[in-house]
């Protein structure tokens, strides 16, 4: 059985430890343990485990302490009508200095995280219930950002290609829609080209001159929307 992670402790943490409880406008109990047991060790290596543990708690406490000042933060900077009847009450202890007042703050934050907590939780145990329901949906994840620099690469490469093919082909570009048109022009003459060259029987050639309409029609259809697609340079040239 494996045992717990050991606790790792410097002198300079201690230092720390000890400024920042000493700032605190009110201590908790094992807070003042705290400041007596320091008081009393003139070494670390004076420390005992009860020691260790004391220490162990009070860290975990100012972390947690942090976590409520940046929630309270947080609250303070929203608008009043967003926020929840709870945060209006914390809003209104945050300007009392009483200790009632301070520690009643403190417990509301802690209440505030833990239901952020859970809402957290459960929206994660919503999404695996989710994914084991609708496997057919989660299973088209989005691309990852490597998978996507991969494939404007390619969509890159296609372009420039296409533009020198226009080039190679004598056509001049004139940086306009009307290079959409020539990609048309090409898609023609290929199709053309591939028609007179298969010697095929007169039902063969019927079925082929409608596939070859269908993927004109189609090819026409991409060109009017590369035209009217609002990231299409050449209407904003």
């Amino acid at each position: 059985m494996a045992g717990r992670k050991t606790f790792a402790l410097t002198q300079q943490e201690i230092i720390d430890l000890d400024k920042h409880i000493r700032a605190l406008p009110f201590k908790r109990r094992m807070q003042d343990a705290f400041l007596a047991m320091i008081s009393e060790r003139e070494s670390m290596k004076q420390l005992n485990e009860e020691d260790l543990k004391l220490i162990q708690r009070c860290r975990y406490e100012r972390n947690t302490y942090n976590k409520r000042i940046v929630q309270l933060q947080l609250i303070q900077k929203t608008e009043p009508q967003k926020l929840k009847k709870l945060e209006l009450n914390i809003l209104e202890l945050s300007k009392k200095t009483d200790i009632d007042a301070y520690f009643a703050m403190h417990d509301a934050l802690n209440e505030v995280l833990k239901i952020k907590r859970n809402q957290t939780s459960e929206k994660n145990i919503t999404a695996k219930v989710e994914r084991v329901l609708n496997p057919e949906k989660y299973n088209q994840a989005p691309l990852s950002k490597s998978l996507r620099k991969q494939q404007d690469h390619i969509k890159y490469f296609i372009g420039s290609l296409y533009l020198n093919l226009l080039e190679q082909s004598g056509l001049e570009r004139s940086n306009s829609n009307e290079d959409l048109d020539r990609m048309l022009d090409l898609f023609k003459q290929a199709q053309s080209g591939a028609e007179k060259n298969n010697a095929f029987s007169l039902d063969q050639n019927r079925k082929t001159d409608i596939l070859s309409a269908k993927s004109l029609y189609e090819m026409e259809k991409l060109i009017k929307q590369a035209k009217e697609d609002p990231r299409n340079p050449f209407n904003k040239a």
